[in-house]
């Protein structure tokens, strides 16, 4: 009996290991200044997701977005000038009530997410004002938005959902 101990307990465990499931797609609410830029091409194209209850703030005239949507978007090389396409300018960003408000030069885009895990001062001051792309990703396990600027500041929201107006 104990030869068989061994190769059984083995077989249990690679029998269980694909069970198990590491999220490398954690929360963050991160703004990193200089830094390279994440990729926003991560979900597959036919991935649709619904998301959370539309929060009571977000107005009717706000659509659901439940495919991956690029609103902009910022391409860089190393030692060359990033290329851009469809940019907009931050005009505000807040977060009030459980719900984020970027306000745009083209669009509102409300999320909802806990206002602890959103922006400080300090970084928020690294957004306004300036061109960015914004990627608001679907994908089978979460809804994330990306906000990249052209001179290099990123931040990404893990959100239970999003609207655009």
């Amino acid at each position: 009996m104990a030869r068989f101990a061994l190769p059984l307990a083995a077989l249990l465990v690679l029998a269980a290991f694909p069970a198990c499931k590491v999220d490398t797609l954690a929360p963050s609410a991160t703004a990193t200044p200089g830094a390279a830029p994440a990729s926003t091409q991560t979900a597959a194209p036919n991935v649709s997701r619904t998301p959370a209850a539309v929060p009571s703030a977000v107005p009717d005239t706000a659509h659901p977005v439940e495919q991956t949507a690029g609103l902009g978007q910022i391409t860089r090389h190393a030692g060359q000038t990033p290329e851009t396409a469809g940019l907009r300018k931050l005009l505000d960003a807040f977060c009030q009530d459980a719900l984020m408000i970027i306000q745009t030069s083209q669009e509102t885009i409300y999320a909802a997410l806990p206002c602890d895990r959103f922006w400080d001062d300090q970084a928020r001051e690294h957004f306004l004002n300036k061109q960015v792309a914004i990627t608001l990703e679907v994908t089978e396990e979460r809804f994330r938005v990306l906000v990249q600027t052209l001179d290099g500041a990123q931040a990404e929201f893990t959100v239970d959902g999003f609207w655009v107006r």
